[in-house]
């Protein structure tokens, strides 16, 4: 390869190993299992705030593990920057904004770049009955219209 074609070459590698960088995972992690990997100090006290939350969870004292481990950042003055050193939040003097932008940070970290569409993640189905019977007196113009109306309000 000549040096004329060869920079190209490699500016275009570049800029395509870039884009695969910058849209990794593809799909979502779930929270629980991203945010338990990342965890590198005082495992096994996390792990028992994780559970903790988790029954939270499970009991609908809280609608997401997000908003259980926040709750309880809260209630008992728990600092989660002890358990993720790697993460530098140490110099936000509030533990409850430190440990706000620490717990949107890694859910942000567990959530793909790439947002898929409704017709990529399963799409939405509707169906419609129709009681004909309560139509019948109805002509046919007017029973078209009320199908028409019905078709656009949803």
């Amino acid at each position: 390869m000549s040096g004329n074609i060869l920079w190209k070459f490699v500016l275009t590698a570049l800029i395509i190993w870039w884009c695969i960088i910058s849209i990794t995972p593809i799909q979502d992690r779930p929270f629980e299992q991203y945010i338990s990997e990342q965890a590198t100090s005082e495992v096994d006290a996390f792990e028992e705030i994780l559970v903790r939350a988790q029954t939270l969870v499970t009991s609908k004292e809280s609608k997401t593990l997000f908003t259980a481990l926040r709750d309880l950042g809260v209630e008992e003055s728990i600092d989660y920057a002890v358990f993720f050193p790697q993460i530098q939040v140490k110099d936000i003097a509030n533990r409850n904004k430190r440990n706000n932008i620490l717990l949107k940070y890694l859910l942000s970290q567990a959530q793909s770049q790439l947002r898929l569409g409704l017709d990529l993640k399963g799409g939405v189905g509707v169906t419609m009955k129709m009681d004909t019977s309560a139509q019948s007196d109805l002509s046919s113009y007017e029973q078209a219209e009320q199908l028409e109306d019905a078709i656009s309000i949803m």
